[in-house]
């Protein structure tokens, strides 16, 4: 696919549109490449009006690999944090093409980088509130009512009990779907959150039949228009948390130690550092820039293994699942039915099921690798 391309002639003229709305001072309408990265710009700030005793101050950058503005004044009370956001302020109108441009732009080119002290480090300040959830889904204008921590014998209740995990964990709630006015459903709801600090979220129903299953995602761009329906994120600010939204758990993980991922996320509840996708077709680049230590944990089934494979091709640290099997069969009586019977676990929560507490007990950690001579481990014949 090839890349966007960035008209940065096309940024610049509008830059200095609001510039000349803003700023009377000649000075002051001048834009200038920073010192420390040419290819960024820098002007003064036109929220808060910059120095008022140096005009020559310009403290508004826009770093252009991201478009992402931002203020070095500290008394600047700054809410537009993209290039996008700040012409919305200034009532730019962007060419709808151009502007389409710069989104796609900065969906391939936005990075994560937690360890560094840069925009998104510093703060989640546009992380949303819980209490806000509550309110918009319990005030009956919303798909979702009754929106609550998981209640004491509730069917979610037993149903992560069932699964050996904590019901009582802060980021399992329970709600009611309405499918129509006269139809609602039952849901189980996963909060990719830190504290009061959500940032995307899934609901499931609890039907046995897998063709009645419902499983819906909500990024943070959804849940951020549902609570302000009428002060619509910026799309380009939305990029980074919607991204982020797909990662749960991934607010709470340590960046310096090594991360585990896995395709679900009740999965990842089993192992420490780790983090649950919302499935294998999760956009995976943005975490790979991160410049994290990474594994990977895939399901035990065709599209897992698949994946493993993919993966361990591209120099990536994988689980092993046959590996882990052959060690538990070792010197059994009948290692035969003992194997058949291990084949049919999926999934390290299937595991936790059986086997308590499975990443101590069973030393997990020995069954990464990124040998690619360990593809024999990779197989394929149980499926």
């Amino acid at each position: 696919m090839e890349e966007t391309q960035l008209d940065i002639s096309y940024l610049k003229d509008r830059i200095q549109e609001i510039l000349n709305k803003s700023h009377s001072e000649s000075e002051k309408r001048r834009i200038m490449p920073m010192a420390s990265s040419p290819k960024d710009i820098q002007f003064a700030c036109p929220i808060c009006g910059d120095s008022r005793k140096k005009s020559h101050e310009k403290r508004g950058h826009i770093y252009l690999n991201t478009l992402r503005f931002k203020c070095y004044n500290e008394s600047c009370e700054q809410s537009t944090p993209t290039f996008t956001a700040l012409c919305k302020r200034f009532n730019i109108q962007l060419d709808p093409g151009k502007k389409l441009d710069f989104i796609n732009y900065v969906n391939e080119n936005i990075q994560y980088r937690p360890t560094e002290d840069d925009y998104m480090s510093a703060s989640m300040e546009n992380v949303l509130s819980i209490e806000d959830l509550k309110r918009v889904f319990n005030d009956g204008t919303s798909e979702l009512t009754n929106f609550q921590p998981i209640q004491n014998n509730s069917k979610a209740y037993w149903h992560l009990k069932n699964r050996k995990i904590n019901p009582n964990d802060e980021t399992f709630w329970e709600a009611t779907r309405w499918i129509n006015p006269n139809w609602s459903e039952y849901v189980i709801v996963f909060l990719n959150r830190r504290g009061d600090n959500v940032l995307g979220m899934q609901t499931r129903n609890l039907k046995k039949e897998k063709e009645k299953r419902y499983f819906k995602i909500y990024n943070y761009e959804m849940l951020y228009n549902t609570i302000h329906p009428d002060n619509p994120v910026d799309e380009a600010e939305a990029i980074v948390y919607n991204k982020l939204s797909y990662f749960f758990n991934i607010l709470n993980v340590d960046f310096e130690k090594t991360i585990t991922v896995f395709e679900g996320y009740t999965d990842s509840k089993f192992y420490p550092n780790s983090i649950g996708l919302v499935g294998l077709d999760t956009d995976l680049d943005f975490l790979m820039k991160s410049g994290a230590d990474l594994q990977f944990f895939y399901d035990y089934d065709k599209p897992g293994m698949y994946t493993s494979l993919k993966m361990i091709n591209k120099g990536q640290k994988v689980f092993l699942w046959e590996k882990l099997f052959e060690d538990l069969i070792k010197d059994k009586k009948d290692p035969y039915t003992l194997y058949n019977k291990l084949i049919n676990i999926k999934d390290l929560n299937k595991l936790a099921e059986i086997v308590n507490d499975p990443y101590k007990t069973l030393k997990l950690h020995k069954y990464f690798s990124i040998d690619t001579f360990d593809k024999k481990y990779i197989k394929f014949d149980n499926f």
